[in-house]
């Protein structure tokens, strides 16, 4: 009792103080780890760390260091065998996960990060800033030179002199003597006659600036197969190596260095992996009654997962407008539960059109066994070029601020497979073009014009076709499979029969020239539909009807005669027809119609052309034929802004071949490069499935190249700067 007393008493005279304790906590609390970034241009740079800092300080560090604006696009990149070489092996590298402690994602004392591009873009216009591009620049020839991104002889030279163009300026043959091409180290296994080539090439780019030399690489380099692709080593079912890729628009699947199928995320319903087992499940298609379950054995645990938050990060990056909220719902959930917890494309594009740009001065790295001599000269200033001036007489590399991107548009979520119609280039004049005809010669030969085809959508699944589903409606449907876009479809104002007709409005623009060629993409008529069609052609106002079918293919109807016979007429309610003339040349038929409306005493002249020699699924026996004919079409469309009337059975293949025909002819007139992918994609968008098969897209690339080559149709002088 006296000692509790006694302890209650002198409780508060008395006290004590861990000298060596705090002083411990003080050396713990300030004690730092230092991580060793490598960067694109292969200079690095030490930041000093708290030892509990996780992933996002390092990387808000290295993006303040480089003054990155358009940050979301990179990432940190560490190697699991820890090799301190700055060209580590592509397969034992891990990316930074930013919620995790740095200390354990270091596997040795002194190890290296990696700054490398995680997301990339689908299209270089997004990228608002010119410092943005000259890093994915960087990044792309970096894995062209470690033989990351394979690319066939004739792209490998045309985007190497490009790298020319930004590295020493314009061409002068004072400057740059023979064998000026060999000091610059642009492609592996360089050879003689690549250097030869690439030499001829960078002489079209005179008067490109750095930045627009650049921005063309990267325009170039977005078509490649490997473009993007971040390869998994697996093995299938059947126990084969393959590689699957995952890029912005699926997951791609390898063998043996050819691409074997795709799976876009449209047509994912769920990824998942357990152990070393990475599952896929499909969507299921209307024809079935099941469900498809892919299986790949990946070589372990630790990468079967890496795969799996590589699609989440992808597929959240490229296809959402915003990351998923992490739930919180099951905190004792056994299964892993991870979200991409940065900001999407989306985000980032929508940011950059509101921000003003930023105009910096950086400095731009070399090529390997660059030439001594063959440089500009550089500012006093260790070699720093001002971001806002203009090439001088004297030709040193001086930058613009920027090559001015497109805009990019989204509609609803953003689309995969978004493409703008037409590019523009900064790449002047013929020299585009030129370029453009040697790609497509390029990707005949090698065969990729047929596999980039074949991995293209044939439906925008974000565009919906319900008019054509319902009950009334579908019996006016020439095939089921095939309905018109709701959004770009046509509407008939006045039919008793109701509005809907299996048709879509097709716009193709030619820049540069001011010509927007507008087209109705129809099927051919069916016997109950033929009041329809020609309310239609009255209706938009259309003088110009093309056919590119027969009545009949093989004993199978594939159109209703829908015009009378020659000096005949044919009347459907308050319409009139009449066949004033009818001329047969070779496989093709000319017709001349008289249009009536008796309600309104309105006549209208209609021209009729139809190709007979065109089966259904098929090509035409000769191209030079079948551009003699699209000329014919020009030629009756020319002054007129209202629609042309197309058609063939189903109005999707041989109609998107013609469509596609002559608007490549229009971009050649224009001056303007012709892609003919992207000019599918945009009929694509407007009127599904258009170009039925990739034989129909061979030949008519093949058309477009010959017609280019054969000097059938040329640029036109008022275009031909």
């Amino acid at each position: 009792m006296i000692d509790s007393v006694s302890r209650r008493a002198l409780s508060g005279s008395c006290g004590s103080y861990h000298v060596r304790s705090a002083e411990l906590a003080r050396d713990k609390k300030h004690k730092t780890l230092s991580a060793t970034v490598v960067f694109l241009d292969d200079t690095q740079h030490s930041f000093q760390l708290d030892k509990k800092a996780k992933g996002q300080a390092l990387l808000d560090l290295v993006f303040q260091h480089l003054e990155l604006i358009e940050k979301d696009y990179f990432g940190l990149q560490y190697a699991e065998n820890s090799s301190m070489s700055s060209t580590p092996t592509s397969d034992v590298m891990r990316w930074l996960d930013v919620s995790k402690l740095v200390k354990k994602q270091l596997r040795s004392k002194g190890g290296q990060f990696f700054f490398r591009v995680k997301f990339y873009v689908s299209d270089p216009s997004k990228l608002q800033e010119e410092y943005t591009r000259y890093q994915f620049y960087l990044q792309i020839r970096r894995d062209i030179l470690q033989g990351k991104l394979q690319l066939p002889p004739a792209t490998a030279c045309l985007i190497a002199s490009y790298t020319v163009q930004s590295e020493i300026g314009d061409y002068n043959p004072e400057e740059h003597g023979i064998g000026y091409i060999s000091r610059l180290q642009l492609l592996p296994n360089q050879t003689e006659e690549m250097e030869r080539k690439i030499c001829e090439l960078h002489k079209l780019h005179k008067g490109q600036l750095p930045s627009d030399a650049e921005f063309n690489f990267l325009d170039h380099a977005k078509r490649l197969d490997m473009y993007g692709v971040e390869l998994h080593k697996a093995r299938d079912s059947n126990n084969k190596e393959i590689y699957l890729g995952v890029t912005s628009v699926g997951l791609v699947v390898f063998q043996n260095n050819i691409r074997i199928n795709v799976f876009s995320w449209v047509k994912i319903v769920k990824i998942s992996f357990k152990r070393k087992q990475f599952l896929i499940q499909l969507r299921r298609e209307q024809s079935e009654n099941f469900d498809t379950l892919l299986g790949f054995n990946m070589q372990t645990y630790r990468s079967s997962k890496s795969l799996w938050k590589s699609c989440v990060e992808h597929h959240t990056f490229f296809r959402l407008h915003s990351p998923k909220m992490r739930s919180r719902r099951f905190p004792l959930a056994l299964s892993s539960r991870f979200t991409y917890s940065g900001r999407t494309e989306f985000q980032t594009v929508e940011d950059g059109k509101h921000r003003s740009r930023v105009e910096r001065t950086f400095i731009r790295s070399p090529s390997k066994k660059l030439l001594q001599g063959i440089l500009p000269s550089l500012s006093e200033e260790k070699g720093k070029i001002s971001g806002k001036s203009s090439r001088s007489s004297d030709n040193k590399v001086q930058l613009s601020g920027s090559c001015k991107p497109r805009s990019a548009w989204v509609e609803g979520n953003q689309s995969d497979e978004y493409v703008p119609e037409v590019p523009t280039q900064a790449v002047v004049g013929s020299d585009a073009l030129s370029q453009s005809m040697l790609l497509i010669k390029e990707g005949l030969t090698s065969g990729v014009v047929v596999s980039r085809y074949e991995s293209l959508y044939r439906k925008n699944l974000e565009l919906t076709s319900l008019e054509s589903k319902k009950p009334e409606n579908i019996i006016k449907n020439r095939y089921r499979d095939i309905s018109p876009y709701d959004v770009t479809r046509v509407v008939l104002m006045g039919s008793v029969d109701g509005d809907y007709i299996n048709a879509n409005y097709v716009n193709m623009e030619i820049p540069g020239s001011g010509i927007i060629n507008r087209y109705i993409a129809t099927q051919g008529p069916l016997p109950h539909t033929v009041m329809d069609f020609w309310q239609m052609v009255l209706e938009a106002g259309s003088t110009l009807v093309v056919m590119l079918t027969t009545l009949a293919e093989r004993g199978r109807v594939k159109c209703h005669q829908y015009w009378p016979d020659l000096n005949d007429s044919l009347t459907i309610k308050n319409l009139i027809v009449k066949c004033r003339s009818e001329t047969i040349e070779d496989t093709f038929i000319f017709r001349e119609f008289v249009l009536i409306d008796t309600n309104t005493n309105e006549e209208r002249d209609i021209t009729h052309m139809q190709y007979c020699a065109w089966p259904d699924h098929g090509v035409p026996s000769d191209w030079r034929q079948f551009v003699l004919f699209t000329e014919r079409v020009r030629a009756a469309r020319c002054g007129s802004v209202e629609p042309a009337v197309v058609h063939c059975s189903a109005g999707i293949g041989r109609t998107g071949v013609l469509v596609l025909m002559e608007t490549a002819l229009c971009l050649i007139e224009a001056n303007q490069p012709v892609y003919p992918l992207e000019i599918v994609r945009s009929m694509r968008d407007q009127r599904a499935m258009m170009i039925q098969n990739a034989s129909q897209y061979k030949f008519v690339c093949e058309a477009v190249h010959n017609a280019y080559t054969e000097g059938i149709v040329k640029p036109l002088p008022e275009f031909n700067r």
